[in-house]
């Protein structure tokens, strides 16, 4: 692949996803980054964690090389009109879409899913894609 190619993955799951990712993220860095195909950057984006998120900012010497980290996480969302809980995939923008993403994985990990309501109210400071609609009934958690 040419070292010009500037394609960036923005949906990736890793060991760390615990419900749907098997790869490992020492392997994922080194493919992707540096010797490997070049990529500028990788969002991973396990499902309801930012555990792998460590691991790409720590980059073990050579494994990763230059290979930027974006902040990014898969949340279950909650939709109250229809009782369902899909996936969606959100991505900080900059540092304030960061820290909500903290914030919003923090309260989505205490309930197994977020309110849509919680999501739609920090849109500014992040981007959304890719969602997955019918996984189930919403848990209940009482």
């Amino acid at each position: 692949m040419p070292r010009d190619f500037k394609f960036v993955h923005l949906r990736m799951h890793s060991d760390c996803s615990m419900v749907n990712g098997l790869n490992d993220i020492r392997k994922i860095m080194k493919r992707a980054g540096g010797k490997g195909l070049g990529f500028p950057a990788i969002a991973i984006t396990d499902t309801m964690n930012f555990c792998t998120l460590v691991k790409l900012t720590e980059d073990p010497k050579g494994d990763g090389a230059g290979l930027k980290p974006i902040c990014s996480v898969e949340l279950n969302i909650h939709d109250a009109g229809e009782n369902r809980v899909f996936r969606q995939c959100a991505y900080a923008m900059n540092d304030t879409g960061r820290r909500c993403l903290f914030d919003l994985v923090s309260r989505a990990y205490l309930r197994g899913y977020l309110p849509g309501h919680y999501f739609a109210a920090v849109e500014r400071a992040m981007s959304a894609a890719s969602f997955c609609r019918g996984i189930g009934r919403r848990p209940r958690r009482e």
